[in-house]
This record gives C-alpha cells, sequence and structure tokens, in this order.
C-alpha cells in the first residue's frame, strides 16, 4: 500500500497519508499456561512479548 487515507477532524476530509505507518507488536495474546500441581512459574503476571520464556520447576524437589 502506498499510502493511508484517514478522515482529519482538522480539515473535515478524507486524506492521505504516506507517512502513516502501523507496527504491530508481537507477541502472545492468553496467558502462558498455568503451573501443574506441585509445581511453580516465573512467570511475572504481565510479560507477553516475543522472546518472553516462563519456566516451570517441581515445588516438591521430585522432577517427575
Amino acid at each position: 500500500m502506498s499510502s493511508w487515507e484517514f478522515f482529519s477532524q482538522t480539515s473535515g476530509a478524507v486524506e492521505a497519508d504516506a507517512t502513516l505507518k502501523v507496527v504491530c507488536d508481537g507477541g502472545c495474546s492468553a496467558d502462558p499456561p498455568a503451573a501443574p500441581a506441585d509445581s511453580a512459574s516465573d512467570w511475572d503476571g504481565s510479560s507477553k512479548g516475543v522472546g518472553t520464556v516462563v519456566t516451570y520447576s517441581c515445588t516438591s524437589g521430585d522432577k517427575k
């Protein structure tokens, strides 16, 4: 697409703007899976961006 068109509230007309860009921030829309019974995760409760790593650990010391 060479330009976007939008309604300008300033001019009251539809205008074209070749410099207008949309940037999609990649990431997950849903939370990671909850930690299973007898385990915990290090997820901070909000991070969902690309490259986020969530580690699950056994809390009982019994690694099954």
